[in-house]
């Protein structure tokens, strides 16, 4: 057994988020690649999917029986989220879209598993992950990091 996923999303912040999401779903509901009514079909226990529409093949490429699983659906998240904010995997780039400087410049993933980053490189994850809280409630804008 194993599981994918695809997460997509824009290089760069959308003004109005929500009302790109629904010209999107509209345009995947009405292509028929998606069905139009919501139901339990993503690993959620409080939100619902769209589960795959008639023409989904065309889409994916592929002629799997996906439709057989009961998780198999899109999920639209149209609010500011990080994504894996580190959890599973070591961040080791950060990079600013305005100066190309990487915050994370010299940290390798092994460094990072082996406790071989020192006191500084460190102190450089406890200052990132409050400014990312920080952006996800609103309070700022623009990350600068």
């Amino acid at each position: 057994m194993s599981d994918n996923y695809i997460t997509i999303c824009t290089v760069k912040e959308v003004e109005n988020p929500k009302e790109l999401s629904e010209k999107i779903l509209k345009w995947l509901q009405s292509n028929e690649i998606i069905e139009s009514e919501l139901s339990y079909c993503i690993l959620s226990m409080s939100n619902k999917g769209y589960k795959p529409g008639n023409k989904h093949i065309d889409v994916i490429g592929s002629n799997e029986n996906i439709l057989r699983l009961k998780v198999c659906g899109v999920e639209i998240k149209t609010e500011r989220e990080v994504f894996n904010e580190g959890a599973f995997t070591a961040m080791t780039k950060l990079e600013c879209p305005n100066c190309i400087t990487d915050r994370f410049e010299g940290i390798t993933p092994q460094d990072f598993f082996t406790d071989n980053c020192t006191e500084e490189q460190l102190n450089r994850f406890d200052t990132v992950f409050p400014e990312f809280d920080k952006w996800t409630n609103g309070q700022i804008m623009k990350m600068h990091l």
